[in-house]
Formats: C-alpha cells, structure tokens, sequence
C-alpha cells in the first residue's frame, strides 16, 4: 500500500471542529477577556478624573529615566501635553591624538554631549529660565516650581554628531514655546562659557505647537468596550481554527474511505458509533458471500471495537442458522503478535481500524504484514464513525 496526498475534505474538518468546540470557545472566552480588560484598563486611564498636570509630565520624564518601558514625553506624548523643539548645535573640542585611527569618535561625541547635557540642567540654567519668565509667580501650577522639576520638562535627544534636539513639554502650548525660547537663549550664553567646546547655537525658533482640543471621557464606553471583546473573541477562534487546521492536516489518521482506498483491500464498509443492526448485517453478508467459514477480525490499534463487531456479526449468524461460520477477533496487531498466529490459519481476514484515531501509516503497515504471512484480507472496517 503506498501513501498519497489526499485532498483537504473541509466537511470532515469541520466535524474535526465540532468535537472540540470546547476548548475553541474556551480560548475564544480568554482572549475577548484580555482585549476588554485593555479596552476597560485603557478608558479608565483617560478618564476625566486623571487630567494631565504639570506633575504628570515630571513623573513620567523621571519614570523614563529608569525604566526602559516608559518613554518620556517628547516620544510619548500624554493626551493634553504640547512639545516645544529647537536644535542645539555644539562645535566640540577633539584633541589631536596621535593614533586617530584607535580613537571611538562616536563614544567621545556621545560623552560630551551628555557634558552638555549636564551644563543645561544646572541648576544655576534651570533657575534662570524660571526667573526670567516668572514662572513660580504668573503660573499657579508653577508658583513651587524648582529647578530640579524643571529639568524634567526638558528633554534631550541626540540627532547628529554635533547636533541636540531639545524638547519642552507642557501642558500649555505657548507656555512651552516662551520657556522653549528661554532655554535655547540661556544655554547658549552657558555653554559659550564651557570650555570644551568651540561654540554653541541654536539653529531653530522653538515651534509654537497646535492647540488641540482635549477630548476628556467621563464614563466607559460599553460600545467601546463591545467591539474589543468581540475582536478578542474572533482573534482567538482565528488562532484556534489555525492551530486545529494544522492539527487536522498532519494528524494522518483515518476518517473516510477515500483515506484507505489505496490500501489495496477492495471492500471498505463504515460503521457509525451509535449504528444499529445493518451495517453489522453488512459485514456479515460481506463474510458470507464469500465463503470463508473461519474468519478473524484484527484491529490495527486497541480500543477499535472489535469485540463488539464480532459479538454483532456471530448473533446474526447465529439467528440465520449458519452454524458453521466462525468469526474470532485478536488483540490489536501493533502490541500482540497472536494476532499473526491467528490470521495465518484463518480462511479470511477483515481489518478493524477506529475513525480518527488509526493513524494511515499503521494501515499501510498492517496490510503488508498480513499478506505477508498469507492472510486473505478482504474487508476494511472503519468503526466509530461519528461524521459522514
């Protein structure tokens, strides 16, 4: 018996589903819970009652600086937060080295400019932009502003070997730009003072950023929330109906009589789980017609039934009167070796197999196994059908 590729038969996968709709609405139920759970998390977060404040953008930039996880506000920017941006250009200081070639160039630009970086968020720099524009005075949400917690208002990046972006975050557009301005004028007249660098300029007007109205949420959306259980609910019945159809493809089991019609046996009779006397009546017919008057029936694997079939298959001869008709069974080929003892002396051979659970191979083995030691196979049994 060779094997052959088989078409997908979407009716039996679909029964393949079926016995394990369980496990699918299960996975199912998981996922639109994780999905609501983010949709519920997510509105809660950006609920009325948690405004954006100045202390919202500090507490974060001081977070980022820490954990890896949180991005400080000039990449993540919270709803109602506006960022101010001008370029710092640096001319660094290199000594000439004898061998430049040795030289980490990246790591000495990168080491100085986080010397710049220092410079600007001197305490004596971060003071002035307060006194300058009266900070703790014309802004109450600044009125105990220090210069410690304005530092973490400003953020550094650097865009380029000589080149810093810095970014101003506020919770007031044209406040951010004027303390934007004020910083770019103050640390230039810093660093002109800094020694290990040639000279300083800020290349840009800090942008005054666009007004936007902040929409604020005063209650969870169930909508909202709706349409993420039933994505998380979809998204795990997608992941299960792949996971299952790839199970489905390589299982390799039996399921119809195109699976083993190539096994060269020319009769191939399904009997149902729940089957009532016909099909047996079938077998028994098939046995009869043929002459055989010794018959054994061997499963490929335990648990195939085979007991019951000939139990069935010896009350209808006995009811016909066809006393003469033996039927035996053995245990399964694949863990005894009576099976090949018994066959061997038999006038006929039926092989049991067990709907989605012999696998094609074992088949294919079974057959070239009983025809090698002389067994006269003329019918194949799938027993259990439960689909089709």
């Amino acid at each position: 018996m060779e094997s052959k590729d088989r078409p997908i038969n979407m009716k039996q996968f679909f029964f393949y589903m079926l016995d394990h709709i369980v496990i699918i609405i299960l996975v199912a139920m998981v996922f639109a819970g994780l999905l609501g759970y983010y949709s519920y998390k997510n509105q809660l977060d950006n609920l009325s009652g948690t405004d954006t404040t100045i202390n919202t953008i500090i507490n974060q930039n001081k977070k980022s600086v820490y954990d890896q996880n949180t991005y400080s506000t000039d990449i993540n920017k919270p709803n109602g937060v506006y960022n101010s941006s001008f370029r710092l250009y640096v001319d660094y200081k290199v000594k000439s080295e004898e061998n430049i070639e040795s030289i980490d160039l990246s790591q000495i630009y990168r080491q100085k400019s986080n010397d710049i970086i220092a410079v600007c968020n001197d305490n004596d720099s971060m003071q002035k932009v307060i006194d300058d524009l009266s900070l703790n005075s014309e802004y109450s949400d600044m009125k105990n502003l220090t210069p410690n917690e304005l530092r973490y208002l400003v953020n550094y990046t650097n865009t380029g070997a000589n080149i810093i972006t810095v970014t101003v975050s506020d919770i007031k557009a044209k406040r951010a730009r004027d303390i934007a301005e004020k910083c770019a004028e103050v640390f230039v007249e810093e660093l002109d003072d800094y020694e290990q660098i040639n000279e300083a300029t800020a290349l840009d007007i800090p942008n005054l950023p666009k007004e936007t109205k902040v929409v604020k949420t005063t209650s969870i959306s169930k909508g909202t929330l709706a349409k993420f259980v039933i994505l998380g609910a979809f998204l795990g019945f997608c992941i299960m109906l792949a996971v299952y159809f790839v199970l489905f493809l390589s299982s390799g089991v039996v399921r119809t009589k195109e699976d083993v019609e190539d096994a060269g046996i020319d009769n191939i009779l399904k009997i149902a789980k729940n089957d009532g006397a016909i099909s047996y009546q079938k077998l028994a017919m098939l046995i009869k017609s043929s002459g055989a008057k010794k018959i054994v029936l061997t499963a490929v694997n335990s648990g195939a039934g085979t007991t019951s079939i000939v139990e069935k298959v010896q009350e209808y001869f006995k009811e016909a009167g066809d006393k003469d008709i033996v039927v035996v069974d053995t245990p399964a080929m694949k863990e005894s070796v009576e099976a090949m003892a018994k066959v061997a002396d038999a006038d006929m051979c039926v092989l049991i197999t067990e709907f989605g659970k012999t696998k094609m191979a074992d088949i294919r083995d079974s057959v070239e196994l009983l025809k090698a030691a002389g067994a006269d196979v003329k019918a194949l049994v799938i027993n259990k059908v439960r689909h089709g």
